[in-house]
Order: C-alpha cells, then structure tokens, then sequence
C-alpha cells in the first residue's frame, strides 16, 4: 500500500501545480485585502501621530503603576522635559504633592465606580505640575480610564492643556470683586464715622469749651482745678480721635504744597531714633531724582509716623533668634495703566511716586489683612492704640486721589505702600509766613450766631458776649434770614453752622449776600460734607473753623475776619 506521499513522478508534478495554483488564487483573493488594510492601518497611524505630535495639548498615556508610556512633543514646551525624560517615570514626579493625590484619587474612583464592561470612563482635573526649572504651571486634565481584559492592560489616557493664564485672570477677578467689595465697606463705614465725628465735635465744643472758660476764671488752688483740668485733658484726646475719623471719611480740610517726597522723609530722621529705639535698623532706599507731590506735609508726616509705630510694634514680639530687627523706607515712582490701576484701586491712570515702610517683623495673616483698614480694629493691647491709624492713613490716601497696598507673610514681615500722583502743575503752595498774632480778641461789632445745637449756639453766643461784642442767636437758616431782613441795626458778621435742616449753611450764605452783599461770613462745622470743600481743599476766600473749638479760637477767627476787612 501506497503511502500519501509515495507519488510517481507524474503524481509530485500534478500536486505542486494544484499547489501553486492555490497560492496563485490566495494571492488574488486575500493578499490585495490584506494589503489594503495594512495600508489603511498605516495611514490611520500616521493621522494619529501627526495629530499627537503637532496638537498643542499635551497627550499622555499611563500604565495601572501611574508611569507614562507615552508623552506627546508638546510636553518639552509644557514642562521643560523631553518625551524620553518621562518615559518610565511616575506621574507623580511631575505634579505637585497636592494635585498627585488628587489625580490618584480620581483615578481610584473610576475604578470603583465605573462598569469595565462600558469599556472607557473620564473625567476633568483642574492640577498643577512642576516644571523642569521648578515653575508651577496650572493645567486641566481630561482623564480617561480604558477597560480591558485582562485588568492588567488597563490604561490611563489623559489629555493635559495649559490653562495658567487663565487662572490668573480668574484670580484677578476674584481680588477685583475682593477689592470693590472692601472698598465699598469702607466708603459706608467712612460715611458712618464722618456722621459720629459731626455729633461728637458738637458734644466736644461744649464739653472743651465750658471746661476752658471754668479754668481761666479758676485758681489752681481751686478744689475743682484738677478735676476740671483732667476734662479738659481728656477731651483733648477725643479731639484727636475725630480727627481721626474724619481723616478716615476723607472729610479732613488740608493745605497742599509741592513737596519732594524723600526731602520730608528725611527731614524726619531724626525723630525715627526717638521714636523706635536702638535695637531697630533703619534702612533708607530713597530714589533720587524724583519727581513732585502735591500734598499737606502735616498728613505726609502723619503718616509716615503711623507706619514706622506699626512696624516698631510689629517688631517688637519677634521671638526668633538670631533675626535683627530691621525697617526699611523705599520711594520710587511708577506708572499705571487702565488695567494696572485696578491692583491698587487708584481712581485714574498715569505716573505715581511711591512710599513704603516695610519690617520683619511678625506679620499678619489674611483674616488680618481683610480687617485692618476698620476704624477701631486693633491687634494691640488695652490702651496702646485706638485702631484708628490705619484707618486715618487710608482715607488721606483716597482723598488725594492715591493709593495703598499691604503685603504681609506671618513670621516673615509686612510692607505698606503708598501711591501718590505725580504733580504736574504749579499747585498754590501753602503759605509758610505765620500770620501776625492777634493780641485784642475783645470787640464790638455785632454778630449773628446761626447754630441748630442749642448748647453749642449758646456757648458761641456767650463767648462772644464776654468778650464785649453785640451778639444775636438764631436756632437755623430760615430765623436768620428773618432776622436780617427784620433787623434794624447793621450786623458785621454771620457766624452759620454748614449743616443744618430746612436751610443750610451755605444756601442762607447765598440769600444774605444777595441782600447784604458786604456781609462776612465765617462757616463753623465737624463736618463739611462737600459744602465748601472739595476734595478736602476749602473754596477760594471761606473762612472756616472747625469744631470742636475754644472761645479763644473762635475770637480768633472772628478778629482775624474783622481785621482783614478792616485794613482793606
């Protein structure tokens, strides 16, 4: 018997043609499709390579490990890594401590929560990765899960775009809204304290006054001398505190002068020994030349004590070894555009000098921070400070049109800085040449005291009164004008409260000038409330005293008015 392959000759010839004739079929049937779809697969993988190395995004594959397989060129311009750097490499080696655990925890929860058998699941991070150079790049994730069986082959796909430019317009967005939002608490405490300063300022006019007019008719022998004298005393530092917070509501009158900011600063150095001791450095970093200020040099000054006091006291609780306690004092001048001017909340654009004072001392944290511009807030102890400095600092700034910002770390320090515009006009300087001392406060001319607080018009009426002159009390605008318009005998001067119901008093200024056009007027508040100020700057010619006041600063400034129309 014959085995398969034991053919003749004829037999192995007649095979190998049904052979070849089968390749040759093959061939034609299956190869060309083959080809066709190798073809294609070729193609598809190099749509999908130009896409991956040209796409902007960067793309990246991880095994169940979190190490990358794969990492898309865009990577290099990402991170500062090469593809072939990370490769290999955990994921966690790339983001921040923070943003790994979030990923993982992420990726963790798919796996717990989705279906392998609906094959991928995904999912947005918003993370931040480090770079080659140790910079901090904000990117969002779109992260997919791949299924597969065996688990092993399971696969983390993700898709990573740089959105760092956009975070940092969010986060400007939110310190805008940040900003307005303090800024607009200010403005209606500011309104609140300036309301308290004009009662107050009335309740203090007579308070002071009385205390004053009992102390010169009083011995010092007198029993009641010491007692009347620690009134006076005290109400001396309410006066203080008014000033303060009309500071703070920006109702303060000033007297501007072109000033060199560093000339005032240093004209200050001596009295910084003084006033924060010998342990404490002092280090001046002033910019010179540079350019003019319009500003009243007593609030430059009044400020700048503010700060360097804080910054003492900041310093004064460093416990840290070896850390000298050190301020310092920069000026400088910058420039702001539309868009830079929302940082600081400057009202308008342009060319700024700047001030700081800076410490190392203990530092404030951000609760801190949201809170030290309220009036009354303090961080000092009973009785060494009345939480109105800062608040006072801020509104001279706002009321000059400038600006201040505070950076502040705990344990490492805080900086204030003030931005203040450049003057580029010739502003009307402030008179330097004291004006002559008025030796006879006594007269006899005749005065209408037009006062709606009944105690503060009688003790202006009486301080008058004692002093010789012919005086007249009305309780508001309206019984003034009837007066004049019903009085028979001349009246030399009008001595109105600014702010008063039904009339006040500037409008009855206007109505009895209009009669009287050669009338005086001296205007008397605790408040101007824009009346005859703008901007703190008083009207060209007003005469204006600020209560609280004394009898004699009030003879004075009747005598000065009286004079000066006198010698015309």
């Amino acid at each position: 018997m014959k085995k398969p392959f034991d053919q003749t000759p004829s037999e192995e010839e007649t095979f190998t043609r049904l052979i070849g004739l089968g390749e040759k079929s093959l061939q034609k049937s299956y190869f060309p499709q083959l080809q066709k779809k190798i073809r294609e697969l070729e193609k598809s993988e190099y749509r999908y390579r130009l896409l991956a190395e040209n796409v902007t995004d960067v793309i990246w594959l991880l095994d169940l490990n979190g190490c990358f397989q794969y990492l898309s060129p865009s990577i290099l311009k990402m991170s500062g890594f090469s593809p072939e750097e990370l490769v290999g490499r955990s994921l966690e080696e790339l983001l921040t401590p923070d943003s790994a655990k979030r990923f993982m925890d992420a990726v963790s929860q798919i796996f717990k929560t989705s279906e392998p058998l609906k094959n991928r699941a995904q999912k947005a991070l918003e993370l931040q990765q480090t770079g080659k150079d140790g910079s901090l790049t904000w990117i969002e994730v779109v992260l997919s899960v791949f299924f597969h069986k065996p688990e092993k082959e399971n696969r983390i796909l993700g898709i990573a775009r740089d959105i760092t430019a956009r975070k940092a317009a969010e986060q400007e967005r939110i310190n805008m809204q940040e900003q307005l939002i303090q800024a607009q608490k200010m403005e209606s405490i500011g309104v609140l304290a300036g309301g308290v300063a004009h009662d107050f300022n009335n309740l203090l006019t007579i308070i002071n006054g009385y205390a004053d007019l009992a102390l010169v008719d009083m011995e010092e022998t007198h029993p009641l001398f010491k007692k009347i004298s620690a009134v006076r005393h005290a109400g001396k530092r309410a006066e203080i505190l008014t000033r303060e917070l009309l500071g703070f509501s920006r109702k303060q009158i000033y007297l501007p002068a072109i000033l060199n900011i560093n000339e005032t600063l240093s004209s200050l150095n001596k009295m910084l020994g003084r006033l924060i001791g010998e342990d404490i450095r002092i280090e001046m970093k002033l910019e010179d030349p540079i350019d003019f200020i319009s500003a009243d040099q007593s609030q430059i000054e009044q400020i700048f004590t503010n700060l360097i006091v804080n910054a003492r006291d900041a310093l004064k609780s460093i416990s840290i070894e070896g850390r000298k306690k050190r301020i310092t004092i920069e000026t400088g001048q910058t420039a702001f555009d539309p868009e830079t001017i929302k940082r600081v909340n400057l009202d308008s654009p342009g060319p700024y000098v700047f001030f700081s004072v800076s410490d190392n001392g203990i530092g404030m944290n951000r609760e801190l921070l949201n809170r030290i511009f309220e009036p009354f807030f303090t961080t000092k102890a009973k009785h060494e400070g009345t939480g109105l400095g800062l608040s006072m600092i801020y509104g001279i700034v706002k009321q000059n049109k400038g600006g201040i910002q505070v950076y502040s770390e705990e344990d490492r320090g805080t900086m204030f800085k003030i931005y203040w515009p450049i003057c580029h006009t010739a502003v009307k300087t402030a008179s330097s040449r004291p004006e002559p001392v008025i030796e006879n406060l006594s007269g006899n001319e005749s005065v209408l005291v037009v006062e709606d607080d009944p105690d503060v018009c009688r003790f202006a009426a009486n301080s008058l009164l004692s002093l010789g002159y012919e005086v007249h009390k009305v309780f508001d605008g309206e019984q003034a004008l009837a007066f004049l318009h019903g009085n028979k005998g001349p009246v030399d001067l009008i001595i109105t409260d600014l702010i008063m119901p039904n009339l006040g008093g500037k409008a009855l200024a206007k109505k009895a000038l209009a009669h009287l056009p050669e009338m005086r007027i001296i205007y008397v508040s605790g408040y101007t409330d824009n009346h005859i100020v703008h901007d703190g700057l008083l009207e060209q010619g007003v005469n204006f005293l600020q209560k609280p006041y004394s009898q004699q600063d009030l003879a004075r400034m009747v005598r000065k008015v009286l004079n000066r129309d006198q010698s015309l």
